[in-house]
């Protein structure tokens, strides 16, 4: 709503022409409604802030734009094929897995608003089930996304859909769901089921790649 300026003149000095007349002059001259706007959406709003507005938001919920990144997503590597998996080749095709690799990157905008809602979230929920699924279909709006309990301190993470990479990231590296410390958690991204043993998400020769992060 506009700011309406003769709400903020006393009484004593409304009837001065020539000071209404100054005043409504810097008012029209140095009118802040545009500057609220603008600082209101770059700013002051978590789904349209951008650059230095989402650092002022990385530091009041404590995290840096700077943050680890899996580098190895999507680089091929030996392994069999399975629905949802593609960086998997053939013999003399690409290397044995050498497990995840990770860096630390600058985020875009669009990653650390996403890494600042998850640990603004963090900071406030109670860690249910039912939280924390409300939390993921908040998060990821695009995918399907399922956390069920396996057994005590123990879940299971089932996601289908279309991901970013630094949307992925968060879930191998842990980040996303805030799930309290001590919980295992089994990931399965669209449908992708590896090579292993005794565990959910696992499954046997022939049927699944080696574990990719």
């Amino acid at each position: 709503m506009p700011l309406d300026i003769r709400e903020t003149i006393l009484s004593q000095y409304s009837s001065s022409p020539r000071l209404m007349a100054l005043i409504f002059g810097l008012a029209e001259v140095l009118g802040t409604q545009k500057d609220l706007q603008t600082f209101y959406k770059n700013v002051f709003d978590i789904d349209t802030a951008k650059g230095v507005g989402l650092d002022t938001w990385g530091r009041i919920v404590g995290i840096s734009r700077s943050a680890q990144m899996v580098t190895s997503i999507g680089v091929p590597y030996l392994g069999f094929k399975a629905k949802g998996v593609e960086a998997v080749k053939g013999f003399d095709q690409a290397q044995f897995y050498k497990g995840k690799r990770k860096t630390k990157l600058a985020l875009s905008d669009d990653a650390y608003r996403l890494y600042i809602k998850v640990k603004a979230a963090a900071n406030i929920t109670n860690g249910s089930l039912a939280e924390l699924n409300a939390l993921l279909a908040q998060l990821l709006p695009k995918c399907k996304v399922s956390l069920t309990r396996i057994a005590p301190m123990h879940l299971k993470l089932t996601c289908s859909g279309p991901l970013k990479d630094y949307q992925k990231n968060m879930l191998l590296l842990g980040d996303l769901p805030p799930i309290p410390s001590g919980v295992k958690l089994d990931i399965v991204i669209n449908g992708a089921q590896y090579l292993g043993f005794n565990a959910d998400n696992n499954t046997g020769f022939n049927d699944g790649p080696f574990y990719q992060r």
